[in-house]
C-alpha cells in the first residue's frame, strides 16, 4: 500500500502502479494508479511515436513498477520526469 499523502513532506500524490490491457475496441487500456488527484497533461511525440501523460503534483514511489509488459503492441513506462511531475 502507498504511504498516506499526509505523511509525505512534499504533499504530492503517489503513483503506485501502472498497467496496460487489451481495450474494448482492439486498442489498449492504460491505467495509472495514484493515491489522490493530480493534474494531467497529454500530448503525442514522434520518433518513436508515443503518447505522453504528464502527472503534475505526483511522485513515483521507489517500489512502484516503472514499466508494464506490452498488450496489443503497447508498452507503458513511468519515470520521475522532474520534481513533482511523473
Amino acid at each position: 500500500p502507498a504511504p498516506n499523502a499526509a505523511r509525505r513532506p512534499d504533499g504530492r500524490a503517489a503513483v503506485t502502479a501502472l498497467s496496460v490491457a487489451p481495450g474494448e475496441r482492439g486498442g489498449a487500456a492504460v491505467t495509472v494508479h495514484v493515491d489522490r488527484a493530480v493534474d494531467v497533461q497529454h500530448f503525442t511525440l514522434d520518433a518513436p511515436r508515443r503518447v505522453v501523460l504528464d502527472l503534475a503534483g505526483a511522485t513515483l514511489l521507489a517500489g512502484a513498477p516503472r514499466a508494464d509488459g506490452s498488450a496489443r503492441g503497447v508498452a507503458v513506462r513511468a519515470s520521475q520526469y522532474r520534481a513533482g511531475v511523473v
